[in-house]
């Protein structure tokens, strides 16, 4: 006779063997594949062929889940182990398509931690891995990496946006070549005694684009040279595209032991050295010198000068111009359409107009006029001019406004805007006074009520042209006198 355990052990068994039949139908094995329709399997064929033809895109890797359909997950891939650094990241997010990236490294292979990058007007430091990055919207066509290190010769790509890193999107990496090197020596004329007051710089290195001002090379920026981030303004505050202030330790003013050091220099490259007066306006370029070079010395040959420079000035009629101020100037810096000027001597013109200057610099030159009646102009002394008798014709600033006469005209009487005219019947600039420091100008002003208001222009006025908004009413001649206002009428 069977007990009641022994049934209950029996039920067990019987429930497990049941489970399994049942789990056994329900669930294929891996291995065999899930039955499909018909239907269900031609639209899988169509499907396919619909990818392999490019009907249907294949889906981005980071594309959104469907139940966070605003949300993008950053795919973290391990960083290269040619990229490896110090700097304690072991991932890196899929590459920003807007920044450029790279590393410095020393030439021993270390991450070059604090060097300065700089491309354009854009410089970063690099992180303690020696990374770097900038945006790509800030690189123009043309511009040239410079990576510097306190000493050490800087690095120098020319054309980024012409690399493959740029093109695709890749590490940029940039190697420091070494230790500077130095030229040192001493700045004395031709009998060994010290330039003391002179200025002396490097005049030819690698250049790295209109960045400061004065302009520096790459070598400057490798011996510790800053270029101030603040941009100068123009009128009404107006951000101008100009280069920045700069420090620069290798342009340097010579003391009374005559010693200059010139550092941030390549291995196995000549140096051309300029050295200036400040007060006579002497200027003297080195000959090639090879990096490394100690104790150079750069001697001033005597300075080779013209006993006088004298001429006068005039208006367009022939008038002298007195007053005027006169300076002999030399351009110690230019940066693409930016000069800095020198100026030794300066004058102002007599009655007859006249001016003189002594003992000038036999090299090009400028001669600067102005004064608040003329209009500046710069005329160009070679260093193969005479500087004898020159005449200069400057253009001076008249005062007038427009009245319509009394038995003006059908034509004059419906005019609503003038012009002035040189004799090439070229449109002058009239300028108005609004008040201390402001001004608008115009080739075109505007008569309201038959009159204009005080205009300034040019005393190379020719024509009066009289007009309405799209015709030409009149035109007839003018002269104007710069000593007193003139009234125009018509």
């Amino acid at each position: 006779m069977v007990s009641t355990a022994q049934w209950r052990v029996a039920a067990v068994v019987a429930a497990a063997i049941l489970f399994v039949v049942i789990l056994t139908i329900a669930w294929p094995s891996e291995s065999a594949p899930p039955s499909l329709s018909k239907s269900a399997l031609q639209q899988q064929r169509s499907d396919a062929d619909a990818v392999s033809s490019g009907a249907v895109s294949a889906p981005d890797v980071d594309a959104p889940q469907q139940r966070e359909p605003q949300r993008r997950v950053a795919i973290e891939l391990p960083l290269p182990e040619s990229a490896a650094t110090d700097s304690g990241i072991t991932e890196v997010g899929v590459a920003d398509p807007s920044l450029l990236t790279g590393h410095v490294r020393l030439e021993s292979g270390d991450a070059a931690v604090g060097a300065r990058v700089r491309i354009g007007k854009a410089v970063c430091v690099t992180d303690t891995g020696g990374a770097f990055a900038f945006s790509r919207k800030s690189i123009r066509s043309g511009d040239a990496l410079v990576a510097t290190m306190t000493g050490q010769q800087p690095a120098v790509v020319a054309a980024v946006v012409e690399t493959a890193a740029f093109r695709n999107g890749s590490d940029l990496d940039v190697v420091l070549p070494g230790r500077a090197w130095t030229i040192d020596g001493w700045l004395v004329d031709d009998l060994g005694a010290p330039c003391q007051g002179w200025k002396i710089e490097l005049y030819r290195g690698t250049a790295c684009g209109a960045i400061s001002w004065p302009n520096v090379l790459a070598e400057d920026l490798a011996a510790g040279a800053e270029v101030s981030a603040v941009s100068a303004l123009g009128e009404g505050h107006a951000p101008l595209d100009r280069p920045s202030p700069t420090s620069n330790p290798n342009l340097q003013i010579i003391d009374s032991d005559g010693a200059f050091r010139i550092g941030g220099l390549c291995k196995d490259r000549d140096y051309v050295l300029r050295a200036w007066n400040t007060d006579t306006l002497t200027t003297v370029i080195s000959s090639a010198i090879p990096s490394g070079t100690s104790r150079y010395v750069f001697t001033v040959p005597a300075a080779t000068c013209r006993d006088r420079v004298w001429g006068r000035t005039l208006d367009h009629h022939g008038v002298p111009i007195a007053g005027v101020r006169v300076r002999l100037t030399m351009i110690e810096h230019q940066v693409e359409s930016w000069s800095c000027y020198r100026t030794g001597q300066t004058v102002t013109t007599a009655v007859d107009g006249s001016y003189e200057f002594r003992q000038v610099p036999r090299q090009d030159l400028l001669l600067r006029f102005d004064s608040p009646e003329v209009v500046g102009r710069n005329h160009e002394l070679k260093a193969a001019d005479s500087g004898a008798d020159l005449e200069t014709r400057l253009a001076c600033t008249c005062h007038f406004h427009y009245e319509a006469g009394a038995g003006a005209g059908a034509g004059a009487a419906a005019a609503t805007a003038l012009r002035i005219l040189d004799a090439d019947e070229h449109a002058l600039r009239l300028r108005r006074q609004l008040g201390p420091g402001r001004s608008i100008s115009s080739t075109v002003s505007v008569i309201e009520d038959g009159r204009t208001p005080v205009l300034e222009v040019s005393d190379a006025a020719a024509w009066l042209e009289l007009r309405t908004r799209n015709h030409v009413l009149q035109r007839v001649p003018v002269q104007l006198n710069r000593n007193q206002p003139n009234v125009l009428r018509w």
